[in-house]
């Protein structure tokens, strides 16, 4: 009987140490069939976390961002700024605005606009699941069956800078809530490798969110002038909004006494730290008191495993398999090509296995050793471009 009660008491407390599994379903765009993930397992005594930003490869430019709470400028009774246009105080090129991208819905050969987000990896993008999925019908049930997504679209046209990518699948929560009407769209492109992404996170202390500053980057669509709003905003220019975040609950994040237009559905709500953290805690839902919904721990490990899972099986791309090789592999301080004599070379470049790109090598460097003493330990993907193609290995680094 003592065994048993032991058995019983070690079980309760596996629960407790390992939180309870939530279905995820995965909607393929393509296909339109619907799967499920179930093993998503999480520890409910970690009471924060975030996953890592990235700056993208298109260059290293990082804008740098108010870091005090406004006080001119903002909606009465709040320390909230009026909405303004990305591109009369930013570089829409630059990191981290680049990751905004809007989302159009494809009807007939005819772009709708159906909401904001924010690339959250190479592949990922976290935006509403109201922008899939009719509020009013069958929450389980996806209505769009074909979206495009495009990063910096401003004026009325694409950022020639970055590719646009169809959604190719979408993550959701079974039976979603106001808490949890999130969304991570999948793309057929890995667009963040180039425009960078912002990490999400969560934290179960409220006043976290009463400190620092908290940007939204999104495409406004509307008038509402019974609202006291006196501008028209048509959905085909980048806004944005920064300050004081004074609404919190369970379930939501916001502003009070400020109120959201569409397009804006799934515009995250972002703390930047410059230089130190680029995070989102949660996507827009309701327009009244500017509510996102709010990332919480199970939220976040579950959208954690689906990155992860995407990352790490980072594909081998498609590089011709020649006699091209390097040595020594595995590799410690530096390695060297062998095989490349007769090509004439455009490019080297090293791709970890989140698909970001961690060394760019000048062709006249092939022919001496690469140094690689600054990167972790781990598996690389090593790209030599050529003329005729793109040839390429894997480098394993051990120390």
């Amino acid at each position: 009987m003592k065994n048993i009660l032991l058995f019983i008491i070690c079980m309760m407390m596996t629960s407790l140490v390992f939180g309870q599994q939530k279905i995820v379903y995965v909607y393929d765009m393509q296909s339109g069939t619907l799967d499920s993930i179930t093993n998503i397992t999480f520890d409910p005594t970690i009471t924060a976390e975030t996953t890592d930003h990235y700056t993208g490869n298109y260059n290293n430019n990082i804008e740098q961002f108010a870091q005090t709470v406004p006080s001119t400028g903002v909606y009465p009774n709040t320390k909230f700024t009026y909405r303004r246009h990305v591109s009369d105080s930013f570089d829409l090129t630059n990191y981290p605005i680049r990751t905004t991208t809007k989302m159009f819905w494809i009807d007939e050969d005819t772009l709708k606009s159906i909401g904001s987000g924010n690339m959250i990896s190479n592949q990922h993008l976290l935006t509403s699941v109201v922008n899939f999925i009719d509020y009013s019908g069958n929450r389980n049930e996806v209505v769009t069956d074909s979206v495009l997504v495009c990063p910096t679209y401003d004026n009325g046209v694409t950022n020639s800078s970055f590719q646009c990518s169809y959604v190719s699948k979408i993550y959701f929560f079974k039976d979603w809530t106001n808490g949890n009407a999130m969304a991570i769209a999948e793309l057929s492109e890995p667009i963040g490798a180039e425009t960078g992404w912002v990490g999400v996170g969560f934290n179960e202390d409220d006043s976290f969110f009463e400190q620092g500053v908290y940007y939204r980057f999104a495409y406004p669509d509307g008038y509402f002038p019974f609202l006291g709003a006196t501008t028209v905003y048509n959905g085909d220019t980048l806004n944005y909004q920064y300050g004081h975040v004074d609404f919190t609950s369970p379930e939501f994040l916001g502003v009070k006494m400020v109120t959201g237009y569409p397009g804006e559905s799934g515009s995250n709500l972002l703390h930047l730290e410059n230089n130190v953290t680029y995070t989102s805690y949660g996507t827009l839902l309701y327009s009244g008191n500017l509510r996102h919904s709010r990332i919480v721990d199970w939220v976040f490990y579950s959208f954690k495993q689906i990155i992860e899972d995407n990352l790490t099986r980072v594909s081998e791309p498609d590089f011709q398999h020649t006699d091209i090789g390097i040595f020594p592999n595995p590799a410690s301080q530096s390695f060297n090509f062998k095989g490349i004599e007769n090509l004439k070379i455009t490019g080297i470049s090293m791709v970890d296995n989140l698909g970001r790109t961690v060394k760019k090598i000048a062709p006249s460097q092939a022919y001496q050793p690469i140094d690689t003493s600054s990167l972790s330990t781990g598996v690389y993907y090593v790209f030599v471009t050529t003329e005729n193609g793109i040839l390429g290995t894997k480098l394993v680094i051990s120390y």
